[in-house]
């Protein structure tokens, strides 16, 4: 069933109509993008990587994160996410290696998408890879534990029992 025809049933049904608050179609509109000031290392990767380009809503997200803001982001898949929260932690490890960021993801597919795109992030522009999936388990609680010891220090992701 196409989505008008949907819709319109659903005003139509006398049991669900009184639930509608408005019907309003959002017309598409053409992207907007904005310049933004990256570390030459990290523009060059993103760049090859096809991400020459910044959306008006990931150069605004980026910039209030870089002034310590808090941000909630709510795109269509593939609209450039991950780069806005993965820049500033990128540029902030670039600044001071001992920076530390903590990811969590509502799904462990994602986690482990999450972690191999910022890995090969990490190694392209040039900072040794902080997190190896490899070397952490889930723990029984729903938690990560780590399996080997040295785990704790080689990462820059606070774990369980880390100050």
């Amino acid at each position: 069933m196409p989505v008008a025809d949907l819709i319109e049933s659903l005003e139509k049904d006398k049991r669900f109509s009184h639930q509608i608050a408005e019907h309003k179609y959002i017309h598409p509109v053409e992207p907007r993008y904005r310049k933004i000031d990256l570390d030459d290392r990290l523009r060059d990767v993103l760049k090859k990587q096809g991400a020459g380009l910044f959306y008006s809503h990931q150069v605004e997200a980026i910039d209030l994160i870089r002034q310590g803001e808090n941000v909630v982001v709510m795109t269509p898949t593939a609209s450039g996410k991950s780069l806005i929260y993965n820049i500033p932690v990128i540029e902030a490890i670039i600044e001071n290696p001992e920076t530390k960021a903590l990811y969590i993801f509502p799904l462990k597919g994602l986690e482990q998408d999450q972690v191999k795109n910022l890995n090969e992030l990490f190694e392209e522009v040039g900072i040794l890879p902080p997190f190896n999936s490899s070397l952490a388990k889930r723990g029984g609680g729903g938690g990560w534990r780590c399996s080997r010891p040295r785990y704790m220090t080689e990462t820059r992701l606070p774990t369980e029992g880390q100050r």
